[in-house]
């Protein structure tokens, strides 16, 4: 595991594998995050959004949000090059424990 993706938080880093999972199994729309809000009473302090912003700013995704989806407490997040690059690489473990990922 490259150096870049080691120093990533342990929710970041299992949210990069479920979205390259996803990718892997066909759907190249991106996963959409429903967020649970007893984690957080403010939508940009939600552990989820914390760690896909890590990944957005690392390069790996770019976040699909807009004023209905924060007011939803919804985002998506799209696979960068840089991300693509990652599913393409079959050494990059995309296994994410099935009851904190039920899908796909």
């Amino acid at each position: 595991m490259s150096a870049d993706l080691e120093n990533l938080s342990d929710l970041a880093l299992l949210n990069l594998k479920w979205i390259v999972k996803v990718w892997r199994r066909g759907d190249r729309n991106g996963p959409a995050f429903e967020l649970d809000t007893s984690l957080s009473e403010e939508y940009d302090a939600h552990p989820v959004v914390l760690c896909l912003r890590e990944l957005e700013v690392r390069g790996y995704i770019t976040i699909a949000e807009n004023e209905f989806s924060r007011l939803g407490w919804t985002l998506g997040a799209d696979l960068t090059a840089a991300g693509i690059a990652l599913a393409e690489d079959e050494d990059f473990d995309d296994h994410v424990p099935p009851e904190i990922y039920p899908w796909p």
